[in-house]
């Protein structure tokens, strides 16, 4: 469910009848304040786009998909944030504030496979609570990995999973940059 309840409650539809391959009962609903477009998705949800984007996404039957956790807009030819982009082959989109429904402008960028899987949260099976860090059982202390350009590296070990984390922040920072997001320590 998105935030966006008020601010697409107070917009105007501003989708004109498009001539195309699609009928227009299948096309989705498009309603902008001054700001952003809004179009509508199945399954109840709504995905943005900065306004002067709407004609590049008017006159489709957007979908809302699930995809490893996060909704995405899309139709049969393809997501809405690659349309938006340009996004080439080989290539992924990053939505910066991880929510796959805001494709405005300013908040997704072409990025590499290995810069896109800075988004992993912590897996469901990690029992120190750190992404990046695991414990170390036959000789007792927490261990430091991340994987670059699908190589994973040892960064160190420390008696304590935020002393463990800490090394895997600082190594996150280093080879990701922008795209790092660094979780919290505590």
């Amino acid at each position: 469910m998105t935030n966006w309840d008020e601010e697409i409650f107070f917009a105007v539809e501003i989708q004109p009848e498009l001539p195309g391959k699609f009928h227009k009962r299948s096309q989705s609903k498009i309603v902008a304040n001054e700001t952003y477009a809004y179009v509508e998705l199945t399954k109840g949800e709504w995905a943005r786009i900065d306004i002067d984007d709407w004609p590049l996404v008017a006159g489709i039957p957007w979908a809302c998909m699930a995809d490893r956790g996060l909704l995405y807009a899309r139709y049969a030819g393809g997501r809405m944030h690659t349309i938006l982009l340009g996004t080439p082959k080989g290539f992924h989109t990053d939505h910066k504030d991880g929510n796959g429904l805001n494709n405005s402008r300013s908040n997704i960028r072409v990025c590499t496979v290995s810069q896109n899987q800075q988004n992993k949260t912590i897996k469901k099976k990690n029992k120190t609570g750190f992404v990046g860090v695991r414990f170390d059982e036959r000789h007792g202390f927490y261990e430091a990995l991340i994987t670059v350009n699908k190589k994973q590296l040892h960064l160190g070990t420390s008696p304590t999973a935020s002393g463990a984390h800490k090394l895997y922040r600082a190594a996150n920072l280093k080879y990701f940059g922008e795209f790092s997001k660094l979780h919290p320590t505590e």
